[in-house]
């Protein structure tokens, strides 16, 4: 599983991606595609590494992307926005795939190399604060006699 946090700051976060990715790759002239498809929203975010590291191809391929959380992302070059109502806190899953330049962001008629998941979480930013704080819940005792429901809704 890939780990990745995004602080609530306009300042990239870099996140290395250690991956065994090498035995499949047909070309290692451009970067792999990597494309996060939330869990939650349903929506893909494609995007090409910054760079990718193969002097250890024999056990990982190195992509390095950053994250923002405002700003202007540029997704060919590496860096993506998350943290946002399209893309928001949670699970994504992920696919990796050969790409044909370091420009495309289309996965059509590409070959995949890897298939996983990736969990975004908030991170401090650099005040020290969590800018982002997970949900905390208090418990409702109005009506003890229904207290195995939990309803969530979500505002789109």
């Amino acid at each position: 599983m890939i780990q990745m946090s995004q602080q609530n700051s306009f300042i990239p976060q870099g996140h290395l991606i250690y991956l065994d990715i090498y035995d499949q790759m047909t070309n290692t002239d451009y970067g792999p595609l990597i494309a996060f498809t939330s869990q939650l929203s349903k929506k893909t975010l494609y995007c090409n590494p910054l760079f990718a590291d193969y002097t250890k191809k024999d056990r990982y391929v190195i992509l390095n992307i950053f994250t923002v959380s405002g700003g202007t992302p540029t997704p060919a070059n590496g860096i993506i926005k998350m943290g946002t109502t399209d893309y928001p806190y949670g699970f994504y899953d992920t696919k990796i795939y050969q790409n044909t330049s370091d420009t495309n962001l289309d996965p059509d008629g590409l070959p995949l190399l890897w298939t996983g998941l990736m969990n975004l979480r908030t991170d401090y930013d650099y005040t020290g604060s969590t800018p982002n704080p997970a949900v905390e819940y208090t418990e409702y005792s109005a009506n003890d006699t229904d207290i195995e429901n939990v309803y969530i809704t979500f505002n789109q």
